[in-house]
């Protein structure tokens, strides 16, 4: 009996690292490629059925980006504060995306989408960058940046399934159950989510992923590592980070919002086409992101 308990403690060391990781994965997946690579192709057949000029319909977008960065700084401390119980506050913030994505169906008036948009923008804050990395940070000591890699990845994968999920939908059906379809599939990998991802380490008796090697190096990591909130605001790296940060998201966000629209509109391309070239931004998003966490793990 003793030793079975041991094998199960022992199998579920091993197995729940990476189940959380996979949840991570699945939540940037979920939070960053529906939200943002798979809003693109609605531009064109939205603005033409309900007769918004791009700049109009655009707004909704930067709306939720307006209200996310501003609730972010909140929302470190609300996602740090509920970590052992943080499932259930990303199902509620997963749940009203999805829910606001339904409803974008219902809509008919920009006004509509704006208010469903300033909701998103507050679920996604609380669901997206920084649970994804505290889950990663909590369950890898060791490979932890091919571990955070790895969960970025999955905002690409999810760019390129819900791109061509949107693509099918919006050319089969219309605009309308393109956005439904949207709702009912983030339900169900909202609910996947939630059974995937665990409490803390230290709440289920665990340990982090370590390597042998890691393991016998840990006294020594563990001693005195990091900053505190108020130490990382005076240093000068933070900031460098912060600004840097911002300037790549300036700069992606623009090209995989606009990309898209402007191959069908200014060029004339298939809506098909520029799928596959916003799916061709995103593979190489993989290949930049797996490439950065091997050699960020061998060269610090």
């Amino acid at each position: 009996l003793v030793v079975k308990e041991v094998y199960s403690l022992s199998l579920k060391q091993k197995i729940t690292p990476w189940r959380n990781l996979l949840g991570a994965a699945l939540l940037l997946m979920l939070s960053l490629g529906l939200n943002v690579s798979g809003m693109t192709l609605f531009y064109v057949p939205v603005t033409e059925s309900l007769q918004f000029s791009q700049a109009q319909f655009s707004l909704y977008f930067t709306l939720t980006t307006i209200v996310c960065a501003i609730t972010t700084p909140f929302a470190g401390k609300i996602v740090a504060k509920f970590r052992e119980s943080l499932r259930i506050l990303l199902l509620i913030c997963l749940l009203t995306n999805a829910v606001c994505l339904f409803l974008y169906s219902k809509c008919n008036n920009l006004y509509q989408f704006y208010c469903l948009s300033i909701i998103r923008g507050i679920a996604f804050a609380l669901d997206s960058g920084i649970p994804s990395t505290l889950i990663a940070n909590d369950w890898f000591e060791d490979r932890r940046t091919m571990a955070l890699s790895l969960v970025f990845v999955g905002s690409t994968i999810g760019g390129v399934l819900f791109n061509s999920v949107s693509h099918y939908f919006i050319d089969t059906y219309g605009w309308r159950t393109a956005y439904s379809a949207l709702g009912v599939i983030a339900v169900v990998v909202s609910v996947i989510i939630f059974l995937l991802i665990t409490k803390t380490p230290s709440g289920m008796g665990l340990q982090p992923y370590r390597t042998k090697r890691a393991q016998k190096q840990a006294a020594v990591s563990m001693a005195n590592d990091g900053f505190t909130f108020r130490q990382a605001l005076k240093r000068p790296e933070l900031w460098m980070i912060c600004i840097a940060q911002l300037m790549i998201n300036i700069t992606s966000l623009a090209i995989l919002q606009n990309v898209a629209n402007s191959l069908v509109l200014e060029h004339g391309h298939t809506s098909g086409f520029a799928t596959i070239a916003v799916n061709l931004i995103q593979v190489g998003c993989v290949v930049g992101m797996l490439g950065q966490g091997w050699i960020l793990d061998r060269i610090g």
